[in-house]
């Protein structure tokens, strides 16, 4: 990622954005962004997510803003800000609507979700969740459910429903096997 964007040439590859779902600069250091956040290098990842929200503004261009808020709401939730992903994930929810891109809607919706659940409000914020769910599965974005599954899964674990959220990460490892996107599957299996 870091050598991608050595390479990026602005006023070259500026004009391929409208080619693609997003401008590729911004989506390197979202990108970029969330893996120094799993790797371990918090303040890093800040910088690097910070600035690809900042490109994406730039450009105007609302299938970059979507793409690097829903990154940047993954970031802070692996990072545990809950204060940061609900911002994100409030502004996400806004553009989204106003421009009716689903996918990301749903991605919005269920970090919006997941924070009322760490808020305390564990049954509104599952409400968000399974809605969020509900979009991705509607949507045909079965490789992305298992990481919102396990949200749900947490959810229900403090509602005192362990058991029902084993069923939630049970069914997020199957999806995990049959899709073979295998990003989340230690997290899946830690919890």
């Amino acid at each position: 990622l870091e050598r991608g964007l050595t390479l990026y040439d602005p006023a070259q590859q500026r004009s391929l954005t409208v080619l693609f779902a997003e401008n590729a600069r911004v989506a390197m250091l979202s990108f970029l962004s969330l893996t120094l956040g799993l790797l371990g290098f918090a303040e890093q990842a800040r910088l690097r997510s910070t600035e690809a929200l900042a490109e994406a503004r730039e450009l105007s261009h609302p299938i970059s803003l979507a793409f690097a808020l829903s990154v940047a709401c993954r970031l802070h939730f692996v990072l545990a800000e809950p204060c940061t992903v609900l911002r994100r994930a409030e502004e996400l929810i806004a553009l989204t609507t106003e421009h009716r891109f689903a996918f990301f809607l749903a991605m919005g919706t269920t970090y919006r979700g997941w924070t009322l659940v760490e808020a305390g409000d564990a049954q509104v914020g599952m409400d968000w969740l399974r809605r969020g769910i509900d979009g991705f599965r509607a949507s045909g974005a079965a490789w992305i459910l298992p990481f919102y599954l396990a949200q749900l899964a947490t959810a229900h674990a403090k509602m005192g429903q362990p058991e029902v959220g084993l069923g939630q990460l049970s069914e997020a490892l199957a999806l995990t096997e049959k899709s073979g996107v295998r990003w989340f599957e230690a997290e899946l299996y830690r919890r």
